[in-house]
């Protein structure tokens, strides 16, 4: 993590508080803007000779952002209508002894 927001987020935890799973999913969530950013810079701005973006740039990273933030979504969505499905196979191939978990699950 960068550590200039690494240091303002302990700051704000120390003065508001935080559990470790507001810390994972502030990490998760930053890590999340840092693969969009990247991914929509990577691919839209094209030459650094202006200060500002171009009109087609701006145009270029607003799609991308939309696309990449929809695409995320959906598979969220996805994931919750398949997750509990996927899980219960899972469980049913271990009682059946046809599933073999790695030993770190043992």
């Amino acid at each position: 993590m960068n550590p200039l927001i690494q240091q303002e987020f302990s700051s704000t935890q120390q003065q508001h508080g935080g559990t470790a799973d507001q810390i994972n999913q502030f990490k998760m969530v930053m890590k999340m803007y840092n693969v969009l950013t990247e991914t929509c810079y990577t691919n839209c701005v094209s030459t650094h000779a202006q200060r500002k973006l171009t009109e087609e740039e701006k145009r270029c990273t607003a799609l991308c952002l939309d696309k990449l933030i929809n695409v995320r979504n959906r598979t969220i969505l996805r994931w919750m209508e398949l997750g509990p499905m996927v899980e219960k196979n899972i469980m049913m191939g271990i009682a059946m002894g046809n599933v073999d978990l790695p030993e770190k699950f043992l």
